[in-house]
């Protein structure tokens, strides 16, 4: 297995052609097209629903060439024909673009981790495609842990952050205010927040 490191790739506005349209093909289209890329599909199979987040370009894969990828930043090989797959994987490396391909792990320079999302909150598990059934497995579990209020301490940390920045407060003290998040409760207005802060930085 390839070695890496698992990272938040920020896909608002990144330029995605998906090629292929299967049922594996449109797990990614629209996990992409969720997450704010403008996504591109290449296939002659089965139209893409209409979208105005997705443009499907009927066109054989097999004809593509190394230029046709030069406007995406991402390129997800998914066909149901892994050597076409490694195909295009090809093409798009050779541009310098991030690529994954589906029947493949190997071949991938990014892959999609197996995720909670809670909007802020995302977590994802990957094990680099050696064993999909232990990320199955352990998302079932991590999922039972996370409650409302491990929510709502991320939203109020999240607050609290944004507030005390915008009052000019140092990151040394943010942190420290963060530690004692038990000490605000659901519903403070900004300037309470800060008042409650400077309170908790003098005692």
């Amino acid at each position: 297995m390839k070695r890496g490191i698992l990272v938040l790739l920020m896909t608002e506005g990144m330029s995605a052609l998906v090629v292929g349209s299967g049922k594996v093909a449109r797990r990614k289209i629209y996990k992409l097209a969720n997450a704010g890329a403008k996504v591109t599909v290449i296939s002659r199979g089965e139209a893409i629903r209409a979208d105005p987040r997705i443009l499907h370009i009927v066109r054989d894969a097999k004809d593509l060439m190394g230029p046709d990828l030069d406007p995406f930043n991402l390129v997800v090989a998914a066909t149901d024909d892994p050597a076409l797959n490694l195909t295009v994987a090809r093409l798009a490396k050779e541009r310098g673009k991030f690529v994954n391909v589906v029947s493949d792990p190997s071949a991938c320079s990014v892959q999609f981790p197996a995720e909670l999302d809670y909007g802020d909150l995302l977590i994802g598990i990957a094990t680099g495609g050696a064993s999909p059934a232990t990320c199955k497995a352990l998302k079932k579990r991590i999922a039972k842990v996370i409650d409302g209020a491990d929510l709502d301490a991320l939203e109020m940390s999240a607050r609290i952050r944004s507030s005390l920045k915008a009052a000019g407060f140092q990151p040394g003290d943010i942190k420290r205010v963060i530690r004692c998040l038990p000490e605000f409760p659901k519903g403070l207005s900004d300037a309470e927040i800060v008042d409650k802060a400077r309170g908790l930085l003098k005692a």
